[in-house]
């Protein structure tokens, strides 16, 4: 399967975050880690640099604040991500 349809599958089976109903799951139950996406606004970066491998941010939809890292690879080493970007993300949600 060519990477492209690999990720259009992938970000197909993540449905958008329930805050709500994601904030009544009892922390350490199976159900606390899924797949999911989640559209809003960096509202601040919290921890970013050249020697930081896992850049952190939080962001704003509504009401609801989400923090969010990801592994930075060689690939996407140099993009970077500011204050007030609108972004969607795709992963695994934990608390």
């Amino acid at each position: 399967m060519p990477l492209e349809e690999f990720h259009a599958a992938y970000k197909a089976g993540c449905p958008e975050l329930d805050y709500d109903a994601v904030s009544r799951i009892p922390v350490g139950s199976d159900a606390e880690k899924q797949a999911c996406s989640f559209t809003g606004k960096i509202f601040q970066v919290i921890e970013e640099g050249d020697s930081s491998q896992e850049p952190v941010y939080l962001l704003r939809s509504g009401d609801n604040y989400v923090y969010v890292s990801y592994d930075r690879t060689l690939e996407n080493r140099d993009s970077r991500f500011l204050e007030g970007d609108s972004v969607t993300v795709y992963g695994d949600f934990t608390r």
